[in-house]
């Protein structure tokens, strides 16, 4: 018959811990391939953000994409969207201090509201329905962008980088 385990006489002994040398050195050799792997992913791809969380997208698409998450969290609460600028920063106002500072949206409302990308205030479209499995429609975007394209935050939940005719696509 062929070995089955150890050289103790074919019978597997687990140790005190009930842990096998194999399963030990299976799990370093795991960690020691993977855990590089990781790291060099997240040194690769990453920025401060105002908040402090890491990211490598661009301040214009994580301050839409912290729009649409409040617009969203606005429409669950009250049973349906902002209905306009108005009620929507007077909700941001009220949001509690950790939120706002997580948001980075400080005293200044107004100013949470411009994109750095542009420089402009984002368009909201008041009343649109933000939620997964709707049509897809664009829900707030910036007003110009750059070099011909502009982050749209989407009715999907997702903020993306559009050309011309995908965000007019978006619009209808």
């Amino acid at each position: 018959m062929g070995r089955q385990g150890s050289s103790h006489g074919g019978k597997r002994r687990p140790s005190k811990n009930g842990w096998s040398r194999r399963v030990v050195i299976g799990k370093l050799v795991c960690g020691a391939v993977l855990g590089p792997v990781f790291v060099i992913g997240l040194v690769g791809c990453s920025s401060s953000s105002k908040s402090g969380a890491v990211t490598s997208d661009p301040q214009a698409k994580v301050r839409l994409e912290k729009i649409l998450q409040y617009y969203q969290i606005y429409t669950n609460k009250n049973k349906k969207p902002p209905a306009n600028e108005r009620a929507f920063k007077e909700y941001l106002r009220g949001l509690p201090k950790e939120w706002k500072e997580d948001a980075g949206i400080g005293e200044d409302v107004d100013s949470f509201l411009v994109s750095p990308g542009d420089g402009q205030k984002y368009h909201i479209q008041y009343g649109v329905v933000a939620r997964p499995g709707a049509q897809n429609r664009a829900v707030a975007w910036e007003e110009t962008g750059h070099d011909g394209k502009r982050y749209v935050a989407l009715s999907n939940g997702y903020v993306q980088l559009c050309d011309e005719e995908s965000f007019q696509n978006y619009k209808k």
